[in-house]
């Protein structure tokens, strides 16, 4: 017996989602910078269950975007921070996805409410 099948993935949409965080994994960078990659889950929309990643790195030039990254997440921020990146898995975000040559990418996300996720068709100021 045998049979056809589509091997290929289906790229992600662009657009801003809902998303769990759903792993993290530290690495170091060529440089030797601390870097966390995120696996975020799609909570909503045409690719509800499908994991994007976005790498963060910990360098003092990206400090304002590392604050907001932690402060989103509902981590402390600021000066002298221990960063836990196991206390992220299951905290939620909306993802700002990007389609790129080598795939799609989280380039931003932004704090949800306590209340609900906004799903795909809500309005949503950046």
């Amino acid at each position: 017996m045998s049979f056809t099948v589509n091997l290929t993935e289906t790229p992600l949409r662009a657009g801003t989602f809902p998303a769990k965080v759903h792993s993290t994994r530290e690495i170091k960078t060529k440089k030797g910078d601390p870097m966390v990659f995120v696996d975020w889950s799609l909570l909503d929309g045409p690719d509800v269950g499908r994991i994007v990643s976005q790498g963060i790195v910990f360098v003092p030039q990206m400090v304002s975007r590392n604050n907001h990254i932690l402060r989103v997440l509902g981590q402390p921020h600021g000066a002298d921070v221990q960063v836990d990146p196991d206390a992220w898995v299951g905290r939620l975000a909306l993802v700002k996805i990007v389609l790129e040559a080598q795939g799609s990418q989280v380039v931003e996300i932004t704090s949800v409410g306590t209340d609900a996720v906004p799903t795909q068709d809500e309005e949503i100021p950046f």
